[in-house]
């Protein structure tokens, strides 16, 4: 898993958008270095800090299959997630392609207790400079970014799933009912598609998110 210190810190903002009780666990181990640094932008984020920009990228290869199986199992049984098909489009490369499921077979010998200490070797040392240096290189970019725009969100008695309205400074999301569970998914989307210098002096912008545009 490569999770940076940005990414902990936009998953944290978007926990604390839903207005519910947080409580930090500090739990590894394996780079002590990117721990501190995600506990620093935790908690700066939990005390309303603005947190730093994360590059969105179209997904992994091994992550489409799983994507698909989700969607194909829970799409009919729960509406919001209808939208992922919207979502992957965006997300995702258009070289990729619908791939199925995988069937192992095989036998796995483990003894319990299962054994959580002394698993693992201790890297070598030019490892961790090299990992350290890497973080660092990341962090030094946090001050260099444009801060993200406040996100609003709004009921919406329309028929539509998503609208949104794009001003200078911020972002309302207007979401129906039916499709609440997928709002930070789309939040996300929407930063694929950043407005154009044209389109930002018209003030508001309207999207339907039920039809992605290109």
């Amino acid at each position: 898993m490569q999770l940076t210190p940005a990414g902990y810190a936009t998953l944290t903002h978007q926990l604390m958008t839903w207005g519910i009780p947080l409580v930090m666990i500090l739990e590894g181990g394996y780079f002590i270095e990117s721990i501190a640094a995600d506990f620093e932008w935790i908690v700066k984020t939990m005390l309303g800090d603005a947190i730093p920009r994360t590059e969105l990228k179209p997904l992994k290869s091994v992550l489409v299959p799983v994507i698909n199986r989700v969607h194909n199992f829970f799409g009919k049984t729960y509406p919001s997630l209808a939208m992922i098909g919207a979502i992957k489009e965006k997300l995702i490369s258009r070289q990729n392609k619908e791939d199925e499921a995988d069937e192992y077979e095989g036998t796995r010998d483990f003894q319990l207790p299962y054994p959580t200490r002394g698993v693992y070797s201790e890297r070598e040392e030019q490892i961790v400079l090299k990992f350290v240096e890497e973080l660092r290189k990341i962090m030094s970019n946090y001050g260099k970014q444009e801060p993200y725009k406040d996100v609003h969100y709004a009921n919406s008695e329309a028929t539509l799933p998503f609208t949104f309205e794009n001003y200078e400074d911020h972002i309302t999301l207007m979401v129906s009912g039916e499709a609440k569970g997928a709002v930070h998914l789309l939040t996300a989307c929407a930063w694929l598609r950043r407005p154009t210098e044209p389109e930002q002096k018209t003030n508001i912008i309207r999207r339907n998110w039920g039809a992605p545009t290109s």
